[in-house]
């Protein structure tokens, strides 16, 4: 799932460029389904589940996640400036590396819940399995990705 506000913020917002920023939007969100489709929806797939419910089930798990990550952004940021504030010891970019940190970690934790649970409701999947494609879904598919590696920034 990517996160594309600070990508966009940087690319040229809704004002700025309204149809790249359609594209853009719309591309990112195809690529964020595709992803979340090969991961969680393939082994799903695989396992003997209805194929045309698979691929709106990843939709609606996807949107979903867009939601988490927005609930996980507002706690994780000031978060991070408390912890700062407590600890007394960073400034700054560490304020803010810290939020992102807790950011990706809520985010990831919530995917990996969400995958696991889907998993286990979908299909008869080995318990490790179902924990090997949670675990993964919640690094890969996590749109905290798109600002940790500098393009939203």
């Amino acid at each position: 799932m990517v996160e594309i506000g600070r990508l966009l913020t940087r690319l040229g917002t809704w004002h700025q460029a309204p149809l790249r920023a359609s594209i853009l939007f719309a591309g990112i969100l195809l690529a964020q389904y595709l992803l979340s489709l090969a991961i969680i929806g393939g082994p799903t797939i695989h396992r003997g589940a209805r194929r045309s419910r698979v691929l709106l089930d990843i939709l609606g798990v996807m949107l979903l996640v867009q939601v988490v990550d927005r609930i996980a952004m507002l706690v994780g940021f000031p978060a991070g400036v408390v912890l700062v504030i407590l600890s007394g010891s960073m400034h700054g970019d560490g304020a803010r590396s810290l939020g992102l940190s807790i950011n990706f970690l809520l985010t990831g934790t919530c995917i990996g819940l969400l995958a696991y649970r889907y998993l286990w409701v979908k299909c008869s999947m080995p318990v490790k399995s179902r924990l090997l494609i949670s675990l993964t879904a919640a690094v890969l598919t996590n749109p905290c990705w798109v600002t940790l590696s500098g393009l939203g920034a």
